[in-house]
């Protein structure tokens, strides 16, 4: 394992371990497509959202974790995509600190 970690990966040519730590730093998006029709499900499962149930104090809806850095073209795409017309989403910001706490809701 640490032969692995410490081997080159990418384009880059830094190792594994060093990607692995800066992904994990990375804050993302939690988009939560609220309200989305159901004949665009297979399009949002395809895309990687997930269903949140609702339990545990969570909203009923679809959901994607993004990186910041592509919060504005995902956005995009559901206003094309799955929505159809404009519409004001609700996210939320995750820092590292909180995608890895185990108290931490969904």
């Amino acid at each position: 394992m640490l032969h692995i970690l410490s081997s080159p990966f990418g384009a880059d040519g830094k190792p594994a371990l060093a990607t692995l730590l800066a992904n994990a730093r990375e804050a993302t998006v939690r988009i939560f497509a609220v309200d989305s029709p159901f004949d665009r499900k297979d399009l949002l499962k395809g895309r990687g959202y997930r269903w949140s149930n609702g339990t545990n104090g969570c909203r009923r809806c679809w959901w994607r974790d993004v990186a910041e850095r592509d919060l504005e073209a995902e956005l995009a795409f559901l206003r094309a995509s799955v929505f159809l017309r404009p519409v004001d989403l609700p996210s939320r910001r995750i820092t590292a600190r909180e995608r890895y706490a185990t108290d931490s809701p969904s």
